[in-house]
């Protein structure tokens, strides 16, 4: 699950993708408020996995700042914080 949110620029919100070992396996588009989005996929379990939040459409349209927010995500019930040492 991601935790996000974004601002717009014009017209737009923030769109990401969420990528496993480089793979994507989801979606999402923010509004301004905090939302979760939920993703499902088939990993190996114990092992280590990359987990990405692709931000791919930042953008500055006349003087907005389109901006990508990820307050955290959480996998198989473990968050992991923005602001924790391991992102």
């Amino acid at each position: 699950m991601v935790n996000a949110s974004g601002t717009t620029a014009g017209g737009e919100n923030a769109h990401f993708n969420l990528l496993i070992d480089g793979k994507k396996v989801g979606e999402g588009t923010t509004g301004t408020s905090a939302k979760d989005f939920t993703f499902t996929t088939d990993v190996a379990a114990n092992q280590a996995h990359k987990v990405q939040v692709q931000y791919d459409n930042d953008a500055t349209i006349n003087g907005q700042d389109r901006n990508l927010i990820v307050n955290k995500i959480t996998i198989n019930g473990h968050a992991v914080n923005a602001t924790d040492s391991n992102v």
